[in-house]
């Protein structure tokens, strides 16, 4: 039995403080720092700094509040990660692919991820869980434990891409102003590749837009037509 007169109050209460501390250091990093940062590939850079500093600041925390409880209280010690590890294995198992996939660098924003036979774009990396969006404009909150590697197949920031045209009909007020908002939220635009919308006529329009191959642009070209289906 653990007493209550042996458990190390201080200490836990002084941990946790120092938990709460590096965790406000790490958000307005996140939240108030990275914005500042203009260029759009400088910010990526300091995004995956920031996520391994973070991982290295708070593994150092770790490392340290296991000690000194350990010598404050071995049977505290060693019944807390006990109960860590057995009550949060449901967080576990996504948290820590999702590390991993982050740190690789395998996974980022723009990316493409196939998913029961169909295809996603990467919209949010989150701690447990990855936002996608499909061609259908629907989006997916995807736990990590269910992304496979071979499943991220394709990044259009990284693959060079070709402008491609197609014609489009659509009437109505703001005609121009509602496809470049479909566009923009398309899953297959590249948003270093913004698409382009002409008039060529009473409610005819040309769209330009870049894709890697003839697939992404067929899915682009469907997924604007199934807009103005609506």
């Amino acid at each position: 039995m653990i007493q209550l007169s042996t458990l190390p109050l201080g200490l836990v209460l002084m941990l946790g403080l120092l938990a709460l501390l590096l965790q406000a250091l790490l958000y307005a990093l996140k939240k108030y720092g990275l914005p500042l940062v203009k260029s759009r590939r400088q910010r990526q850079r300091l995004e995956g700094l920031l996520l391994r500093s973070g991982v290295a600041l708070w593994l150092s925390w770790a490392v340290f509040a296991f000690y000194r409880l350990l010598l404050a209280s071995p049977v505290f010690a060693l019944a807390t990660i006990i109960l860590l590890i057995v009550l949060g294995w449901p967080w576990w198992k996504d948290f820590y692919p999702g590390l991993l996939l982050r740190l690789e660098g395998d996974l980022r924003p723009g990316d493409y991820l196939s998913h029961e036979g169909r295809a996603y774009k990467i919209l949010q990396l989150r701690g447990r869980s990855v936002q996608l969006a499909g061609e259908d404009g629907g989006l997916l909150v995807l736990p990590y434990h269910l992304i496979q590697k071979p499943a991220i197949y394709r990044s259009v920031e990284k693959t060079a891409l070709s402008p491609f045209s197609f014609e489009v009909t659509l009437e109505g007020p703001n005609a121009q102003q509602r496809l470049e908002q479909w566009l923009a939220a398309s899953p297959w635009t590249a948003p270093a590749y913004p698409a382009n919308v002409v008039q060529l006529g009473p409610d005819t329009y040309r769209i330009t837009a870049y894709a890697p191959d003839t697939d992404i642009q067929e899915r682009q070209e469907a997924y604007i037509r199934q807009q103005i289906e609506g």
